[in-house]
C-alpha cells in the first residue's frame, strides 16, 4: 500500500461514514476503551474522549 492510497482513504466522507458506524454501536466503544486504557496507560485519553464527543456530541461524549 502506497502512500498516495492512505491520503485518498483518509477524506471527510470517509471520516464522517467511520464516525457514524461508531455511533451505531452506543456507548460500548467509549467503556471498552476505557477500560483497555485503565489497563493500558500508554494509550491516549484524550483521543478516546475526542472520539465520543465527535460521535455523540459535546454534553454525552464527555459523560
Amino acid at each position: 500500500m502506497d502512500i498516495e492510497a492512505i491520503k485518498q482513504w483518509f477524506t471527510l466522507d470517509n471520516a464522517l461514514s467511520m464516525l457514524e458506524q461508531y455511533r451505531s454501536f452506543g456507548v460500548f466503544p467509549g467503556i471498552a476503551a476505557t477500560l483497555l486504557e485503565s489497563f493500558f496507560p500508554v494509550l491516549p485519553m484524550f483521543v478516546f474522549v475526542m472520539a465520543n464527543a465527535a460521535a455523540f456530541g459535546l454534553w454525552k461524549g464527555f459523560l
